[in-house]
């Protein structure tokens, strides 16, 4: 049996074999690399800055939300891949960029504002004198003064500020959640056996898929 090559599969082949020689990388090296190089130090600055080794989230997802954000203009702008399965990928790179965001800003509070229509009243710190006998210091005090918090809330306010404490923390456990579903991506295996579409089932998910 023949084996027969293209002229395309022979430039392919030539192209191949020029990337991997010194010349080529040399050249690659002041053309791309350095260049390249500068413009992450710029796109990372502020995670450069705030960066820290013992802040957990709020210092490893930055840099995430930096790279993911980057990814998902060009991809929306740029990118190659088909239509239906791209801009899936896209909004599922700006939903996990606002979940970080809202993660790192702990700013579960805002969006159970948003959620229940109303927001959450901050009063302003007031004390008061202790006069009760019962809050009385049993080892003494010396004669000084005890304060304690003045409770300044309403019963209205009271309510809807344990409403809003308690959404807010569902949101940050069902945001924690989806975001690290997002990178996951769909359970492939139950994809597969399904007798539909690939590209219909599939919803945009999976860290390991955002590429073009």
């Amino acid at each position: 049996m023949k084996v027969k090559f293209s002229d395309t599969f022979s430039k392919s082949l030539d192209r191949l074999i020029w990337h991997e020689s010194k010349i080529y990388k040399t050249y690659s090296l002041f053309r791309y690399d350095i260049p390249r190089f500068f413009r992450n130090l710029w796109l990372f600055r502020k995670n450069l800055w705030n960066h820290t080794s013992y802040n957990g989230d709020g210092s490893v997802l930055p840099w995430v939300k930096t790279a993911v954000d980057d990814m998902s203009w060009r991809i929306e702008k740029y990118g190659l891949e088909v239509d239906e399965s791209r801009l899936k990928k896209v909004a599922k790179m700006k939903r996990l960029s606002y979940l970080i965001d809202v993660c790192v800003k702990d700013s579960f509070i805002e969006e159970a504002e948003k959620e229940l229509g109303f927001e959450y009243i901050y009063t302003n710190f007031e004390f008061e004198e202790i006069t009760d006998k019962t809050f009385d210091n049993p080892f003494g005090n010396d004669g000084k003064k005890l304060y304690q918090l003045k409770d300044n809330e309403t019963p209205e306010q009271k309510e809807n500020n344990k409403k809003l404490l308690v959404r807010a923390h569902e949101i940050q456990k069902e945001y924690w959640e989806e975001l690290c579903q997002i990178i996951k991506g769909p359970d492939y295996d139950k994809i597969r056996e399904s007798e539909e579409d690939f590209d219909k089932l599939y919803d945009g998910s999976d860290l390991r898929a955002w590429w073009d």
